[in-house]
């Protein structure tokens, strides 16, 4: 459900994108030069498109005019090159807008099919069909999972989060999040897991072992022990 807000006249543009738990999914807002584009990426299952709404409502104290309520096919085609069709970004997959994995998705496999299986396209043509939709697979098992850990919370307290807690959490997200510090630097998850940056697993981690719920309005300040130890920056210390 997305929709619009106006920027504060009295104020500076927000540089940075807010995204905020909510009862049943999760919130966004991102600053334009013109105004803040906002949505809120609920579950059908829990709430109707009135209900979302209102929940809307309450959390930001202000009534909104939604401009839209998309449902979303989540999924992704299994082979993305078969003969001579190429699928590649929403054509060959989508599971959400949270992290923007699709603009990712879609510039790494250009750069993959380009730089690697253009030039030598004739002579081995159908090796290189195998190995490209092979490293699609996995670029997508990476998006699933990279997703899924920021599901991983200590939240039980609307039926949409005790849902997702028992069905919702493969086995490699929640390993990645409970293994202890030592597992949550980068270099040790980039091993794991392949087309995620890992400065990207490693702030999402960090997030799952500290307890950072923005939806409870309380957060680890930047001098927390906890975010020092697992923070893998030079001398220790996180950017804000």
């Amino acid at each position: 459900m997305s929709f619009w807000l106006p920027h504060d006249p009295d104020g500076d543009i927000p540089p940075y994108t807010l995204v905020r738990a909510m009862g049943s999914g999760w919130m966004w807002q991102i600053p334009t030069q013109t105004r803040m584009g906002c949505g809120y990426v609920y579950s059908d299952l829990f709430l109707t498109p009135e209900e979302a709404q209102s929940e809307v409502k309450d959390a930001l104290g202000r009534s909104i005019e939604p401009r839209n309520d998309i449902w979303i096919n989540s999924g992704w085609v299994d082979r993305a090159w078969i003969g001579n069709c190429l699928a590649a970004g929403l054509a060959q997959s989508f599971f959400e807008p949270l992290e923007a994995t699709s603009i990712h998705g879609t510039v790494v496999q250009m750069l993959l099919f380009t730089q690697h299986h253009l030039k030598p396209l004739v002579r081995w043509l159908d090796p290189r069909r195998e190995a490209y939709n092979e490293a699609v697979g996995r670029q997508v098992d990476d998006f699933r999972s990279f997703i899924n850990i920021h599901y991983v919370s200590e939240r039980r307290d609307t039926p949409f989060w005790r849902h997702v807690d028992a069905d919702c959490i493969p086995e490699d997200a929640n390993g990645v999040s409970v293994n202890g510090p030592q597992e949550r630097t980068g270099e040790a998850i980039s091993h794991r897991f392949r087309g995620i940056c890992p400065m990207s697993w490693s702030c999402s981690t960090i997030r799952c072992s500290t307890g950072l719920d923005c939806s409870a309005g309380t957060r680890q300040g930047p001098n927390s022990p906890l975010i020092r130890r697992c923070a893998p920056m030079p001398g220790g210390h996180p950017r804000g």
